[in-house]
Parts: structure tokens; C-alpha cells; sequence
């Protein structure tokens, strides 16, 4: 985790919303600027709408996958290998 992360600006995505609720607020804590999403479609809206320097994105969730959420998302693409 970077030293210092205040200001950084992060999507959070997961279907299960306790566990949502609860990284968010961990992270709120040590200087992130938390956005959640509950869903892929919410995700997709979120990654369109704004700019994030990091998406942390469920592999599965009920609606669509984690790599489905990023094609569907406009210039946001996983890493190439």
C-alpha cells in the first residue's frame, strides 16, 4: 500500500455489500477517496463518469465478470502481458 495515499482516487466494486461497506470505510480511513459501486452496470456508469487511479473490481459478481466490467468501460483496459 503507497505511503501516503491521500487524494488517491479509488473504485471499489463488489457485490457483497457488507464486504463493500467495510473495505470502504478501512480505506476512507487511511486517506483514500473511496467510490463504491454494487454491481458491474454501476461500475461501468462510475468508470465513464469519472476518472479513478485504481479500480478494485470483484472477479465475479452477479451481473457480469471483472473483465466484461472493463471492456464494457471506456478508456479503462486490464494490463497487457
Amino acid at each position: 500500500m503507497a505511503e501516503h495515499p491521500e487524494g488517491i482516487k479509488l473504485l471499489l466494486v463488489d457485490d457483497e455489500v457488507g464486504y463493500l461497506e467495510v473495505l470502504s470505510k478501512r480505506l476512507t480511513r487511511r486517506g483514500f477517496k473511496v467510490t463504491t459501486a454494487s454491481s458491474g452496470a454501476e461500475a461501468i456508469r462510475a468508470l465513464r463518469a469519472w476518472d479513478f487511479d485504481v479500480a478494485v473490481v470483484d472477479l465475479k459478481m452477479e451481473d457480469m465478470t471483472a473483465s466484461r466490467c472493463s471492456r464494457c468501460s471506456r478508456g479503462w483496459s486490464p494490463p497487457s502481458t
